[in-house]
């Protein structure tokens, strides 16, 4: 699934009556201030309305760079996946970012009227506000296509609903609302407005009620929820799309002046504010400004579950900034919906910044708070620790270092702290910054030197094919350029890897080596693709590539050398195991998603006197999962096991 848009002369009394009313704020603040295009990055802003599916942390970085944070919604929506999936994918992002992401629960209506369903769905509701949930879906489904046992369509007032809705207004829990769909739904195609909703509604002909007259009516779905809400006086409840009142921003005012407890978003709507700004720029305006404490920014793009296309991103990136032009600046601008051309609307400052951040935080209060997240990860057993994937550290300021000339090549390097030398070697397709966390606990005590292999990260790499031979012979030499006669070793995976072949073949420049997630033969390697936590690192890698390497747009070649020389190498005999004289820990963590448990048993078996450590609770990415743990074990191990 590819990013996209879903849709697309007064008396006094009026002027008492215009002054009081809900949500009214003056329309020509004095000396209004405004932000530029060029302050896009700069600004700290919420996406509230996204559906992020999967690992996305190609789409996070974007969110990043763009200074967003994001509340990706959860949909009973057969377009997406399994509502079980979304949710974990939601809990995984939101431990995976914390502060930058927040989420939305939804509840299925497939067994709508079945006995017990409501207690059934509020159980469910108070699971995932327990996992923090920041609100619940309603979908457009009831009120559109569901329909109980005797045939008759679902609207948001249902008593069946009502204890659910009930529920939601006691705990203070907000209810984003979608319910209908834009007017454009109940016309003939050649009288839609905009080219989205003609896209959208040829494509979904399910959905499309022109075509449906016998299913409810636009205006009677609203009047079931607006009864909805009559009902319930106290509930929080954000009306998603311009509370599909969007062809109108008058209509949109009558319903917060009706509800003043509700709010709006603009998600997949802000094209019909742009396309009344063709004829009517100064309303539309002075609707943004009178409603400004009531608006929340949304977009509505749908992201993933694929993770690894750079034109989705791209997407994304491009539509927030679209977005930004209209509602920042006064820029001459066109639309692909319609031919009319229109201007930015110019909001002040203090506007833009409720409606991009002010206004979510407050109808979300703590939902991208860190201590709210970190209070609520010790239940979000839908991601455990071992399948997640924390943010890539950064190396601490203070290092000293640069680029080596070794074996033809330029190693990026860096060095940290005094003492005995402690080399560290990345995995396969990392960079050294992913050491962040053990330079910080070991640079006190050691030297502590990092490296960026040959062709990863910062350092360059030649025509030769990528081998571990090679690979470890660099190491030497830039022990070599550095001047150090022996180190001991920590290594990851394929560093780990490149510590064994210099155990095996040259012992002498080994103290000791702390050995994690390495494999002796390719056989020892288990199938990672259907692991969405190395799919994920691997997507990750591919965006740090492009930011560090001389070679940004090489990365395709280069995962595939990198692949091969999985697949082909090494081949460490038993023979060869047990000749090794270097005192070795055989590390992994016990759920490691790429390492086979019993090729990780049979080195430490082979080499004399090895210990063998299972870390607990951790993947192949140990090290970023519980950097105190891993931290603790290497201590242990530089300061109690013997050198060689």
């Amino acid at each position: 699934m590819s990013a996209r848009r879903t849709q697309a002369g007064c008396s006094l009394a009026l002027l008492l009556a215009m002054a009081v009313a809900a949500g009214a704020a003056t329309d020509k603040p004095a000396a209004e201030t405004h932000y530029t295009l060029e302050d896009f990055p700069q600004v700290e802003k919420i996406d509230a309305h996204v559906h992020v599916h999967g690992v996305a942390d190609r789409f996070m970085a974007q969110a990043i760079a763009d200074n967003f944070r994001i509340l990706t919604i959860d949909v009973d929506y057969p377009d997406y996946p399994p509502i079980a999936e979304q949710l974990r994918d939601a809990i995984s992002l939101r431990q995976r970012y914390p502060g930058r992401v927040a989420f939305a629960t939804t509840f299925s209506a497939a067994d709508f009227g079945s006995p017990g369903w409501s207690n059934r769905v509020i159980q469910g509701i108070d699971a995932d506000v327990a996992h923090g949930a920041a609100g619940v879906k309603i979908w457009k489904n009831i009120g559109m296509t569901l329909r109980d046992a005797d045939g008759h369509y679902v609207m948001p007032d249902d008593a069946r609903i009502e204890p659910v809705i009930a529920h939601l207004e006691s705990h203070h829990i907000v209810l984003l609302g979608h319910q209908a769909e834009p007017l454009n739904c109940w016309l003939p195609l050649e009288k839609m407005t905009v080219r989205g909703d003609r896209d959208y509604f040829r494509e979904h002909p399910q959905y499309y009620m022109y075509q449906h007259p016998d299913m409810p009516s636009h205006d009677s779905i609203l009047a079931a929820r607006d009864r909805m809400l009559k009902a319930h006086p106290a509930l929080r409840f954000d009306s998603v799309h311009l509370a599909s009142l969007e062809w109108d921003v008058d209509k949109v005012a009558a319903f917060l002046n009706h509800f003043p407890h509700a709010r709006v978003d603009v998600a997949a709507r802000l094209v019909h504010l742009e396309y009344q700004a063709t004829t009517n720029p100064d309303k539309v305006r002075r609707f943004l400004i009178r409603y400004q404490d009531r608006i929340l920014y949304g977009s509505d793009d749908a992201y993933g579950p694929v993770d690894s296309d750079p034109a989705a991103v791209k997407d994304v990136h491009d539509g927030w900034l679209q977005d930004w032009r209209f509602l920042v600046t006064s820029d001459p601008m066109h639309s692909e919906d319609f031919a009319a051309s229109f201007h930015g609307l110019q909001l002040p400052r203090e506007v833009i910044d409720k409606i991009y951040r002010h206004n979510a935080e407050i109808l979300f209060p703590k939902a991208w708070d860190k201590k709210s997240q970190a209070a609520t990860a010790s239940v979000a057993d839908a991601a455990p620790q071992w399948e997640t994937l924390p943010p890539t550290p950064t190396l601490p300021e203070g290092g000293h270092g640069g680029y080596a000339p070794v074996n033809g090549i330029k190693i990026w390097y860096a060095s940290y702290g005094r003492g005995q030398p402690v080399i560290l070697l990345h995995g396969g397709l990392a960079n050294s910054s992913y050491w962040g966390n053990q330079v910080r606990a070991l640079a006190p005590h050691y030297r502590v030197i990092v490296m960026d292999s040959r062709g990863h990260g910062r350092s360059t790499r030649d025509e030769r094919p990528f081998g571990y031979e090679l690979m470890a012979a660099d190491v030497l030499a830039l022990m070599d350029y550095l001047k150090i006669p022996e180190a001991a070793v920590v290594g990851w995976s394929d560093g780990a890897i490149l510590g064994l072949h210099i155990a095996i073949h040259h012992p002498e420049r080994l103290t000791k080596l702390f050995a994690f997630a390495a494999n002796s033969d390719p056989s020892g390697v288990k199938d990672v693709s259907q692991s969405p936590t190395f799919n994920a690192y691997i997507a990750r890698a591919e965006m740090e590539y492009e930011k560090l390497s001389s070679t940004p747009t090489q990365y395709a070649s280069f995962l595939e050398q990198i692949s091969k020389m999985w697949a082909t190498q090494p081949h460490f005999t038993a023979d060869q195991l047990r000749r090794i004289s270097v005192p070795i820990w055989i590390v992994d963590g016990d759920h490691d998603e790429a390492i086979k448990r019993e090729n990780t048993e049979f080195m430490a078996a082979q080499i004399p006197e090895a210990g063998l450590l299972l870390q607990p609770q951790v993947s192949h990415f140990s090290f970023i999962q519980d950097p105190t743990q891993f931290d603790n074990d290497v201590l242990h191990f530089l300061a109690n096991v013997k050198g060689h």
